[in-house]
């Protein structure tokens, strides 16, 4: 379905193709996953394995969080310049096979960017681990056709956007394989194609240049690199990620960096590189932060959208006796998350499973402390090396 759009993008198929942002109602209820909510009478009936497989379900709930508008308008409009910064040529005489399903098929179309075109349409979305940053672009991309078949008498097909998670210790090279499967993912390559032909080449310049191939003849949108920071930039030069850049800046094909700030930061140090990521989302700017007062100690910096988190998580408490949301309780849930929604989950499931194993626990302050960190003694440490990110940040703010 095309949507017709005025001005210069009229009779753009592949932007007209594309869904419009979401509104605020659909962004409330899009980025908002709820989970079934048991009854005081249903969970006293419940076995131990029924509450805990029920907690399981934990996983799957979702909180709208302030970024998730500026992030849905941003991907959509990020999408927009990069279709247009590009044209189709289409061919008579000659053809290019795409692979689909494990089947040979022609299209007469290519894809180019115009060199004249400076690249502008990437951003970056950073914060702290269990932020929400993963879960955000995932429920982000079910509002979009991953592949569109559109019509025209060329068969020319359109990849909206590719998922590449970075793997840990890698470099630029499986990087470039990743993308490779990510092409026949969306596909629907059972026996890779396109990875093979990419990790059939012979350095990282002939990798580079295959993929420019292969975003010309698929027409691929934009490609969403996840968990950066698990890449070893000791093993990258800057050159590396430089030509990355230029490859993005020929094809115009929007880059969208996900993952911790240092991660970004190590991966595009240098003016050169960094300036072409454009706009950067603060996954973790609902966290509470801090400020220095006038003696220059840091002091938190009080948010409320905390609080309502707490609340709407203890909806889905599965204590036998319902626990009120009070003051205390919510400061203790944040002494262990540091406010971010992934962490506050995992402590609120770790308080359950103690629970479960000794009923007559009180359900307070104290114990969510004592509990929290059970299941990952490496927690504490990592939560004070974020803390303490937080307190330079406000140093460096001041100053």
């Amino acid at each position: 379905r095309y949507i017709k759009l005025p001005g210069i993008d009229s009779g753009n198929m592949y932007i007209e193709a594309l869904p419009p942002p979401r509104n605020k109602t659909d962004i409330d209820f899009d980025f908002n996953k709820s989970i079934h909510k048991y009854s005081s009478e249903e969970i006293k009936n419940m076995s131990v394995f029924e509450k805990e497989h029920a907690l399981t379900m934990l996983k799957e709930l979702r909180f709208r969080l302030p970024f998730h508008a500026r992030l849905d308008s941003l991907f959509y409009f990020t999408l927009v310049v990069s279709y247009r910064a590009r044209k189709k040529y289409v061919s008579d005489f000659d053809s290019v096979k795409l692979v689909v399903h494990n089947k040979e098929e022609d299209s007469n179309s290519k894809l180019y960017g115009f060199s004249s075109k400076e690249t502008t349409g990437t951003f970056s979305l950073c914060g702290a681990s269990g932020s929400g940053k993963s879960a955000a672009i995932s429920m982000l991309l079910e509002r979009y056709p991953q592949v569109i078949r559109h019509n025209d008498e060329n068969n020319s097909i359109q990849i909206v956007y590719l998922v590449v998670n970075c793997l840990p210790n890698s470099n630029l090279n499986m990087l470039c394989v990743g993308i490779g499967d990510a092409i026949d993912k969306a596909l629907g390559n059972i026996k890779p194609y396109y990875a093979e032909a990419v990790r059939r080449c012979r350095n990282l310049g002939e990798k580079m240049e295959k993929l420019r191939q292969f975003i010309e003849e698929l027409a691929i949108g934009a490609i969403i690199l996840d968990e950066i920071e698990l890449m070893s930039f000791d093993r990258n030069k800057e050159a590396s990620f430089e030509s990355f850049m230029i490859l993005a800046n020929r094809t115009k094909v929007a880059i969208i960096v996900v993952g911790t700030p240092d991660g970004r930061d190590k991966m595009f140090k240098y003016l050169r590189t960094a300036r072409r990521l454009g706009t950067s989302i603060a996954a973790d700017s609902y966290c509470e932060r801090y400020k220095l007062d006038n003696k220059n100690k840091p002091v938190r910096k009080k948010i409320d959208f905390f609080k309502i988190l707490v609340s709407e998580m203890m909806d889905y408490q599965l204590f036998d006796k319902p626990v009120e949301v009070t003051d205390e309780i919510v400061e203790a849930f944040y002494s262990v998350s540091l406010g971010m929604v992934g962490l506050l989950i995992n402590a609120f499931e770790a308080v359950h499973y103690a629970y479960f194993k000794n009923p007559r626990l009180v359900i307070d302050a104290k114990l969510i402390k004592e509990k929290a960190f059970e299941c990952n003694d490496r927690l504490p440490r990592l939560l004070q090396d974020e803390r303490d990110t937080r307190i330079e940040y406000a140093v460096y703010c001041k100053e």
